[in-house]
């Protein structure tokens, strides 16, 4: 999954057309189920002049999802559906995704740009991306426990 802001910065990059890269965004955020980015933050890109206000965009969308992952992890933590060993399974899971989402996001980042100005920008989406799929997953994980199996 992309954001707009991942397709338009692949398609300046590439040189393709913004028609395209919203289509190819369009195709890749309806393939995962749970992750749907806010008004406020396509609107905020489609205002955005700089690289400073689309980070700034990023940054606060990343924000919304990152509190709904650290709600469903905590949720998950206090639900007594799940056992001790999964718990501490997960526990140990997400400090090993956290460091995994960082380098794979900033290596990203320098892949896409070269170390340029854009880079920081692409890392940054990157991470809003990654962790906009693993609140997802968290939030899955969570219903299932609140139900019998």
């Amino acid at each position: 999954m992309r954001s707009r802001l991942a397709w338009v910065l692949a398609a300046a990059l590439c040189g393709a057309s913004s028609a395209h890269a919203q289509s190819a965004h369009d195709q890749q955020a309806a393939g995962v189920p749970g992750v749907t980015f806010s008004a406020e933050y396509e609107q905020c890109l489609a205002h955005a002049d700089s690289n400073a206000a689309m980070h700034r965009c990023v940054e606060a969308e990343r924000a919304h999802w990152d509190a709904r992952l650290n709600a469903a992890y905590r949720a998950i933590l206090a639900t007594a559906e799940f056992d001790v060993r999964g718990k501490t399974e997960l526990r140990d899971a997400q400090r090993a995704w956290l460091v995994f989402r960082d380098k794979a996001c900033e290596a990203e980042g320098d892949l896409f740009a070269a170390g340029g100005t854009a880079a920081p920008l692409i890392a940054a989406d990157c991470t809003l991306a990654e962790t906009a799929r693993r609140a997802a997953e968290l939030e899955r994980i969570q219903k299932s426990g609140s139900r019998p199996p």
